[in-house]
């Protein structure tokens, strides 16, 4: 099923017949904001359905910052062990 886009200010006026299309599963909307995507309304259960992939990837995209410091400049890395000993995890067995 392709996806509706919209303006955001359509989507304010239409938003009954959006949460009735997303209910029903019959369209998913992307809705724009001066001409760029700024977000998708889609049926619950297909939020669910991707929910724990979405999850991963908002973690990836915030761990993104620190992985390109440290590719820039290694010597900003800290050991595992500090960083465990920082949030209270013991590793002396290991």
């Amino acid at each position: 099923m392709p996806a509706k886009t919209m303006s955001s200010d359509e989507a304010r006026s239409n938003w009954r017949r959006l949460l009735e299309g997303a209910l029903t599963g019959d369209s998913d909307t992307i809705i724009e904001r001066y001409g760029r995507p700024i977000g998708a309304l889609i049926p619950f259960s297909d939020y669910i359905a991707v929910l724990e992939t979405l999850e991963e990837m908002r973690l990836a995209r915030q761990a993104m910052p620190a992985l390109e410091e440290w590719q820039n400049d290694p010597s900003t890395a800290r050991p595992w062990r500090e960083v465990f000993a920082e949030l209270g995890v013991d590793v002396s067995d290991e």
